[in-house]
Parts: C-alpha cells; structure tokens; sequence
C-alpha cells in the first residue's frame, strides 16, 4: 500500500462525520441569522444600553440588510473589502466604515470560535483613502464670544457647560440640582435618546470644576427655572418630571441662532473640542484636560485638542530662534 493509499483509508471513517459538519455550516447558518441568534446576544450582555441601541442599528442598517441573506462560508476578502469601498462611496463617514469594518471582524471571529469558519475573511479589510474624514472644527475665541452674547439664559449655560466645562450633552441634560456641590457638578447620570442612563464610562463619572461666573449664572437660573429643589432637573423640559432631550434642544434652540451667526457647522462635539483646544491653548495640563472632560489623555490629545495656526507659528519660531542662537529652547 502507498502512502496516499495509507491516508485515504484511514480518513475514510472520517468522512461521513466531516461531510455532514460541513454541509451544515453551508446549509444552516446564514450571516444574519448568526448575528441574530449567536453574535448580538452575547454581546447585549456586556454592552450600556446606550450602546447597544447604536450597534443593533448599525448592524441591521447595513450589515444584515446588505449582507444578511448570505450563508457564513460564502464570503471573501475580496467582495467584503469592495462591500466597505461601496460604503465610502455612498458617503458614509469614514468613523461609520471603521465601525463597519470592526463589526464585520468581530462577527466572522465569533463564527470561527463556534466551529463554523476555518478562516476570518475580514483580516486584511482597510478603509479607502476617500472616505469622508470627520469634521475636526472649532469655534475661535470671537466666534465663542458671539455666540454666547446672543443665547438667552438658559441656552447659554448649557452652551457654557459644554464650551468652557467640557461636558458631554447627555450629561449636561441629565443634571440635578442635587449635583451641585462645592463649586462643581457630580457627573451620576446621563440621558441618551429620552433615556437615563448611567455615565458613558468609568472615566466620565467625574466631578466637573466651573468657572466662578459660571457659578453665578447657575445659580441665577436656579432662581427661575421650574424646579430648584434637589430633585429637580437642572435643565427641566416642558414636562418639569422630566430633562430637555438633546436633539430636540439643539434643533429648536440652538441651530436656529447659530444659523443667523453663520455657524451652521457647529454642535456639542464642535463646543467640547473648543473646551479642550482653548485649554491646551492657554497651556493647561493634557491630563488636566482630560480628567476634566472625563476621558483618556491619549483621546484628549488625538482627537479633541486643536492647535491653531497662531500656536503653530510660535513654536516654528522658538525652534528657529534655537536653531539661529538666539534663545535656547525653553
């Protein structure tokens, strides 16, 4: 007997075991009944609701919609990598594709870690270079100024509370005035989509410093809004029972004036990354920063803090001022 001959009697007892394994992977397990019935399931189990509202949209506006009739096996680097290029093309921004492209990652992971995959098809997948970049825009010291001249009383707090505290509008719109306490706001709680929920992270319960005259104005709104009792919300909706929803105001309140001023642009991420660029700016600690806008040094670094072209000039010049002898670096 050859050794070909050798091998293929001994897996022969084999094959009808192996045979029925893999005709139920083809038959049986579509990508959109594994993300379904295997994949969201285990990971609802770990995820804030907050979260796990965004990803199942997510998931079942594109991945299972485009994708979920199709059996696991079926899948190829080729067609998922062409599958996120059609994505850049539609104009999703390039966070959404990255986010596309970790879910697609994750999914194909688990199903190799249940014995249905040998291999991940989603290993080698990148994000076309004309993906649309997200906006890293702020607001300038004048244009702040504008703004904050024109909002009345109310409007312009929450404008302060993002653009001068750094806060998040979920967490803003969530306070109470119970967590007012020694000049800072004790971040417990946040609302999302009409929801309260906990904070976003472990970082972002933190307790929030405010400006002196912020202070003032607070406590001058206090004097007049619906409900200055400990319980009450801070920034009560039409419904004293229960905080303004975050879209609403800022499609009611704020885009309206911001529309007149020219700043159509702007939004609550535009104001928090105005927060940590004029910080950074006036020379502030990063991990300063970040405690205060309650996340990682590397994010506050990375992603919110902006340099203006001014702050960019001043350091080519020291540098050229070293470099000519005319004063060290400092």
């Amino acid at each position: 007997m050859t050794r070909s001959q050798a091998e293929r009697t001994l897996s022969e007892p084999l094959e009808p075991e192996n045979n029925r394994v893999f005709e139920h992977k083809i038959t049986h397990q579509s990508l959109g009944s594994f993300v379904k019935n295997s994949y969201l399931p285990h990971k609802l189990g770990r995820w804030k609701g907050s979260t796990a509202r965004t990803n199942t949209d997510r998931l079942n506006a594109y991945i299972i919609k485009d994708l979920g009739g199709r059996p696991l096996h079926s899948f190829n680097r080729k067609e998922l990598q062409e599958y996120l290029n059609s994505k850049v093309k539609e104009g999703l921004s390039e966070s959404t594709v990255k986010q596309l492209r970790s879910d697609l990652k994750l999914i194909f992971a688990m199903a190799i870690e249940d014995g249905l995959l040998d291999v991940n098809p989603c290993g080698s997948l990148h994000i076309a270079r004309e993906a649309r970049k997200p906006n890293r825009d702020m607001l300038t010291l004048d244009q702040l100024r504008n703004l904050l001249s024109v909002l009345p009383l109310r409007d312009r707090l929450i404008a302060k509370l993002s653009a001068l505290a750094g806060m998040r509008p979920g967490e803003i719109l969530a306070l109470q005035w119970a967590d007012l306490k020694d000049g800072t706001f004790q971040v417990q709680r946040r609302t999302y989509r009409g929801v309260i929920d906990t904070p976003k992270s472990h970082r972002a319960e933190r307790k929030v410093s405010l400006p002196d005259s912020l202070l003032d104005e607070i406590e001058q709104w206090r004097g007049v809004c619906p409900d200055g009792g400990s319980k009450g919300w801070v920034f009560a909706s039409e419904n004293p029972e229960s905080p303004l929803q975050v879209a609403n105001f800022l499609q009611r309140a704020i885009k309206p004036v911001l529309k007149k001023l020219g700043l159509h642009w702007v939004d609550f991420r535009v104001l928090r990354r105005t927060c940590s660029s004029l910080l950074n700016h006036t020379g502030t600690d990063p991990k300063v920063v970040a405690d205060q806008l309650g996340h990682d040094v590397g994010v506050n670094v990375k992603v919110y803090t902006q340099t203006s072209v001014g702050q960019r000039a001043t350091a080519v010049n020291r540098l050229e001022d070293a470099v000519l002898g005319v004063k060290p670096v400092a």
